[in-house]
């Protein structure tokens, strides 16, 4: 029998190491699954985009009008960047967390414990401390204050309150909610503001606002759920939350990728190449697809600079160009920050591990004959390396392939004969580099007969 152990990866990462839907895999890092339906390859890497100036986790990153790159620092300060300068903006905020930061009507805001504070796009160089308006506004305490400009206007929650500064400049506080709650997430869906809030952990609301009440039109109880991010995507309510990423349908989450990898720092997530990218454990997961004819899918692309899985992320930035990922790395013996820009370069190696295949009977003894892999012709130092784990053992290698491999026929597929006993197997596929190119995994397949005993 000849079983099609992997054909395509459009499906992303399962839930389950068995059952899950055709096409999904276990488990993959740093990989370009969405590229074509018929192959994996190497991903664009994320490289680091700052020197040593920056020694705190970035909380907030926003692109000014100007084309300026601002970067706001946890525990005080500002660092800036454009096409040719990069440093720290000397700021009269107080020694203070910064929470959020965004540009509206010419000036750019940010928000301290208790604070609005703001500076006008044109003053940003060199020493701001005679041009910002250092405490222009003064907020309720609060953990999180998002901010979201909508309909012409500046709006900012602060202990269940939301401000709102309209283009003359005028803050004022326009509606009042629930205040057992914490106000997470702000944003705005089909004419109407969504609010998101939570009073304890498990028992999450949404509010739904239309600019105007002084109080919310609709309140959408979810119970069990700690809501961490929210984003719309292709006019979607999209939740990230305890029990991984959803989407929001009337009154009930519908579950996309049950995980719970993913924080809920304010600017943790975005949308860039016109995927969603999410802050998950040392790196980016990003959902959707990039081609109509593929499904959206939750995938696990890039990994920091640092490349540790508790490497922490503060903010995510994208501009639609570049995207820009802050981090926090912490060890034993050091504690390092920095900015990663994803980069035109390839990351080194990395490896997807199948669902692990038993045909139609876990209990079936089966015999391995032989794998057939297809792939596109290695160059330079190019490499596959393919291992395998039967029924709970570990990890062996059995295949490595580089530009000197015999292939069989023009499809450049290699056959690698064996014979093994099994119930379950699953496969590791591991691509190496060539500097500026990747090797191209097409295919699997096992050729396998079942045992009687």
């Amino acid at each position: 029998m000849i079983a099609p152990i992997f054909k395509t990866a459009v499906w992303g990462l399962s839930d389950d190491i068995f059952n899950w839907i055709n096409w999904s895999f276990f488990y993959s890092k740093n990989l370009n699954t969405r590229s074509g339906a018929r192959e994996i390859s190497l991903n664009k890497r994320l490289s680091k985009n700052t020197a040593t100036v920056i020694t705190e986790k970035i909380n907030a990153i926003i692109k000014t009008s100007t084309n300026k790159m601002l970067a706001f620092w946890e525990n005080w300060g500002i660092y800036w960047k454009d096409t040719t300068t990069r440093a720290k903006i000397s700021s009269n905020t107080p020694a203070t967390k910064i929470y959020s930061a965004i540009e509206y009507n010419e000036y750019v805001y940010w928000t301290t414990s208790t604070q609005l504070h703001r500076i006008k796009v044109s003053d940003l160089s060199g020493d701001i401390k005679s041009k910002e308006e250092k405490d222009w506004h003064t907020l309720e305490n609060s953990d999180y204050y998002p901010m979201l400009v909508s309909m012409w206007d500046l709006y900012i929650w602060h202990a269940g309150m939301i401000g709102r500064i309209d283009p003359s400049n005028v803050f004022e506080d326009t509606i009042t909610m629930d205040s057992t709650g914490m106000i997470k997430i702000i944003n705005d869906l089909w004419g109407s503001i969504r609010v998101i809030t939570i009073s304890s952990v498990g028992n999450s609301k949404i509010y739904l606002w239309d600019w105007i009440t002084k109080a919310p039109d609709q309140t959408i109880p979810l119970k069990w759920y700690d809501i961490r991010q929210s984003e719309i995507y292709n006019g979607y309510n999209y939740l990230i939350t305890n029990k991984g990423i959803g989407v929001l349908d009337g009154y009930k989450i519908y579950p996309l990728k049950n995980t719970d990898v993913f924080n809920d720092n304010i600017g943790s997530i975005t949308i860039h190449n016109e995927k969603l990218c999410i802050w998950g454990k040392g790196g980016i997961y990003t959902y959707g697809a990039e081609n109509k004819n593929y499904p959206e899918s939750l995938v696990f692309d890039y990994q920091t600079s640092m490349a540790w899985d508790n490497d922490e992320i503060g903010a995510i930035f994208s501009d639609w160009v570049d995207l820009y990922v802050s981090r926090k790395n912490t060890t034993d013996w050091n504690t390092t920050y920095g900015i990663d820009l994803l980069s035109s370069e390839y990351y080194s190696e990395w490896e997807l591990i199948t669902r692990g295949y038993f045909a139609n009977d876990l209990n079936q003894v089966k015999e391995w004959i032989r794998l057939i892999l297809g792939y596109k012709e290695l160059v330079g130092s190019e490499e596959i390396v393919i291992s395998y784990a039967v029924d709970w053992w570990a990890w062996e290698e059995i295949a490595e392939l580089d530009k000197d491999t015999v292939l069989r026929n023009k499809f450049t597929e290699e056959v690698v004969f064996s014979s093994w006993d099994f119930q379950y197997i699953q496969f590791k596929i591991k691509l190496k580099w060539d500097s500026t190119t990747t090797p191209k995994f097409y295919s699997m397949d096992l050729v396998f007969n079942n045992i009687n005993r």
